[in-house]
């Protein structure tokens, strides 16, 4: 409970005045990109008294004084911070992905012409529960299966799934899911990857091994070293971000691939308006989705 010194909660419970907003706006856009307009303020809002009724915390004021608090704020903005995120994901969640991934991108990255030395590195960056790493080793291990392509070679590939939210990581882990979970999975998937229980689903050992979850903010990305990935994952993630946000994401994206590296973008995210960093992709059809490559020098 919040124990600051203030008077009981106001019964009129007053709205969300505009200076209160833009100050709550502002405080979770430096820590998460996030962006709230105008037009989204009874969304903010809304989130926020749910926080503050579990705090009994009376009014914004002193809700934005506990934020910035430099003792407790640090621990109240991670749990605003897990309640505004969207968690929504499925398995195989843009079916042209998975597709273009089994059938194009591994086969090729495999195929390289000096042959393949190091791990194939993916970075799913805002995995959620975690349907999508674990749709990426499902489509790795298939592609596999299907070129015969020997088990021993499987330590060649590598996931790091990546989150801003740790609860939510945690339910990544454990890799339980229910049976609406797994509607849209074809059977023959079940049947091999997961293990079936009464009322939900535990994805086998052998397709965790190959992930590594870790807490980690977008925000964050600029300071990351030159890290390398031969495939980026940040689908329906940067709708939520300001175009000075996405522009910047993007151009870290594209530097962390390699040439010939792949990023994938969710339906409603596109590279073509932003042309710095689309000057240095080819557009790849695969099926009803987009797969970015990275041009060779």
């Amino acid at each position: 409970m919040y124990a600051g010194n203030f008077s009981l909660p106001d019964p009129s419970h007053p709205i969300m005045t505009t200076q209160e907003f833009q100050q709550l706006r502002d405080l979770i856009y430096a820590h998460t990109y996030l962006c709230y307009t105008e037009a989204q303020k009874p969304i903010l809002e809304r989130k926020v008294r749910s926080r503050m009724a579990l705090l009994s915390c009376p009014s914004f004021a002193n809700y934005y004084a506990l934020l910035t608090n430099p003792h407790e704020g640090q621990q109240e903005l991670t749990h605003l911070i897990d309640h505004l995120a969207v968690h929504e994901t499925s398995f195989f969640r843009i079916s042209g992905h998975f597709s273009g991934l089994q059938h194009q991108v591994f086969p090729a990255l495999m195929n390289a012409p000096s042959g393949r030395q190091t791990p194939i590195r993916v970075w799913s960056a805002g995995c959620s529960t975690g349907e999508e790493p674990y749709s990426i080793v499902i489509a790795f291990l298939e592609m596999m299966a299907h070129r015969k392509i020997p088990t021993s070679s499987s330590h060649l590939f590598h996931v790091l799934a990546t989150d801003i939210s740790l609860p939510i990581l945690q339910k990544a882990q454990e890799g339980r899911y229910s049976q609406k979970q797994l509607k849209k999975v074809q059977q023959a998937l079940l049947d091999k990857y997961f293990i079936c229980h009464d009322h939900y689903y535990d994805i086998r050992e052998e397709i965790k091994k190959f992930v590594n979850f870790s807490v980690f903010n977008l925000v964050q990305a600029e300071t990351l070293p030159n890290t390398s990935f031969d495939i980026i994952f940040c689908r329906n993630v940067l709708i939520y971000f300001d175009r000075r946000a996405q522009a910047q994401l993007l151009a870290k994206f594209v530097q962390m691939l390699p040439d010939g590296g792949y990023l994938f973008l969710g339906d409603a995210e596109s590279m073509h308006t932003f042309p710095e960093s689309a000057q240095h992709v080819e557009f790849v059809e695969s099926g009803n989705a987009i797969i970015y490559q990275k041009r060779g020098v």
